[in-house]
């Protein structure tokens, strides 16, 4: 008697199906990368609308006339990605020396703007000289007055000589000299012995008659807006 044994049998692969399981890992991989991808933009989006925000001031010594900008960078780069908004304006006491002539704004150049104050939302702030100006400008005294307007009309004599002398020492970028201006300005009656001190101030800063080199001149330029002001205005004139 003989015995037949029958192996099992075994199961054909089936091709379809594992190609659909490929198919289908290699879809939940792209989905997968396309959401990360659109969650990275989007966060990146919000991070620069809000920490990416750079707002500051600026003033125009042949205008006397301040404005504040803004505009939005990629935060921690740079890199500016909007344009830039203006707005115009001017203080008190600018307005006031215009309106008495004690200064012409100059409307036939290009205006020059110097920078006031920056600020990014994450915290970064700079200041540059021509602030130690603007510190004198809005310094009030005890009433709440602005210093420097209430003595400019105590002393228009001198106000018509000390506001030349400060717009054009702006004009060249000479803020340091500022408080001794002022300093003079407190101290001195005598419109004629006033003038003498501003001119000789001035003079001492002049530039000179021979055009400094390129490199020596990019040196001083650096040196000029890193220096912080020290100077404190005093609180009244």
């Amino acid at each position: 008697m003989s015995i037949s044994s029958t192996a099992p049998a075994t199961a054909a692969p089936r091709r379809g199906v594992t190609a659909r399981s490929g198919s289908r890992r290699w879809v939940g991989k792209i989905v997968i990368t396309i959401a990360a991808t659109l969650a990275l933009l989007i966060l990146g989006f919000l991070a620069t609308m809000i920490f990416g925000i750079v707002t500051g001031t600026e003033f125009c010594p042949h205008t006397f006339e301040r404005r504040g900008f803004a505009f939005r960078e990629i935060p921690f780069t740079g890199i500016q990605i909007s344009s830039i908004s203006r707005d115009t304006d001017s203080g008190l006491v600018e307005l006031y020396v215009i309106k008495q002539g004690y200064i012409v704004p100059d409307q036939t150049e290009p205006k020059t703007w110097h920078l006031l104050s920056l600020r990014r939302f994450r915290g970064t702030y700079a200041e540059g000289d021509a602030e130690l100006l603007m510190k004198y400008l809005d310094a009030q005294n005890d009433k709440d007055e602005y210093a420097w307007l209430k003595w400019s009309e105590d002393h228009p004599k001198l106000a018509k000589v000390l506001w030349p002398a400060v717009a054009k020492a702006a004009q060249n970028g000479n803020y340091l000299i500022v408080p001794d201006l002022f300093k003079f300005a407190r101290s001195t009656k005598d419109p004629v012995e006033l003038q003498k001190k501003l001119d000789a101030t001035l003079a001492k800063v002049a530039k000179p008659a021979n055009p400094t080199p390129a490199a020596d001149k990019a040196a001083t330029m650096s040196a000029t807006t890193e220096k912080a002001p020290t100077a404190t205005p005093a609180k009244k004139p």
